[in-house]
């Protein structure tokens, strides 16, 4: 099947047929806008640049997601637009060898999420919006692993979180309620078991506590200077301050 309707100066300017579509040619010939269905997976419509190199593709595939792809001179997609089967938008940015290398795009519960993948289309950087509506930045390793985050919560505080091979948070860094900048530093099972702070005042306090959470020993300093340590026994009941 082949029709041509429409020709220019002895040339085909519109061009119907099965394996190419409805195609619309410019004065030298050139496919500059087709529309047909051999298109990737399904339906689609291409746009192409004077030297007949597409650059647009509007699809729908046969999943009824519909997309929207931005070619280089090489026919190669750089970016990509689409609609995921739940309706969510999502926009994509590929390297040269069609790698994705940065995705903008929505969770199942509507969070905004921004994230950079490295050469190998893994993900190691994202930033969005935390299930609170709080705004958080995870670092991730080459295997996919959570290593650090950086996140605002609700009520002002900020956290920055340092984690594991295991995924376990080991460090906490941050400023909490009532200007308290803070550092804690958990074991392997998430157990508090030091805490570093100085108050708005500056007055700095140490902090060390055995496997059941209780403070075992306190260094601290009061706002003349004057150092103070504490000492603990396991019960409770027996204490040694100096000086």
């Amino acid at each position: 099947f082949r029709r041509v309707l429409f020709r220019s100066s002895g040339r085909e300017r519109v061009h119907i047929s099965a394996e190419r579509g409805i195609e619309l040619r410019d004065a030298r010939g050139y496919g500059r806008l087709r529309l047909g269905l051999d298109i990737d997976d399904g339906g689609g419509l291409v746009v192409s640049d004077t030297a007949n190199r597409p650059r647009l593709r509007l699809l729908v595939g046969n999943d009824g997601v519909p997309r929207v792809e931005l070619c280089d001179a090489d026919g190669r997609e750089r970016a990509s637009w689409a609609l995921g089967e739940d309706g969510a938008p999502g926009l994509g940015f590929y390297d040269a060898d069609g790698v994705p290398r940065v995705g903008l795009g929505t969770t199942d519960n509507g969070r905004m999420l921004l994230s950079f993948m490295d050469a190998s289309g893994r993900i190691r950087l994202q930033q969005g919006l935390g299930e609170q509506g709080a705004p958080e930045l995870k670092l991730q390793d080459a295997n996919g692993r959570p290593r650090a985050s950086l996140r605002v919560r609700d009520d002002g505080m900020c956290l920055l979180e340092l984690r594991d091979e295991d995924g376990c948070t080991r460090t906490m860094v941050g400023v909490l309620q009532e200007g308290l900048a803070w550092m804690g530093l958990l074991d392997g099972q998430q157990r508090f078991r030091a805490g570093l702070g100085a108050r708005k005042d500056g007055r700095p306090r140490l902090d060390l506590y055995d496997a059941e959470g209780h403070t075992r020993a306190t260094l601290h300093m009061d706002d003349r200077g004057a150092a103070t340590l504490e000492l603990v026994d396991a019960d409770g009941g027996g204490r040694f301050r100096a000086p």
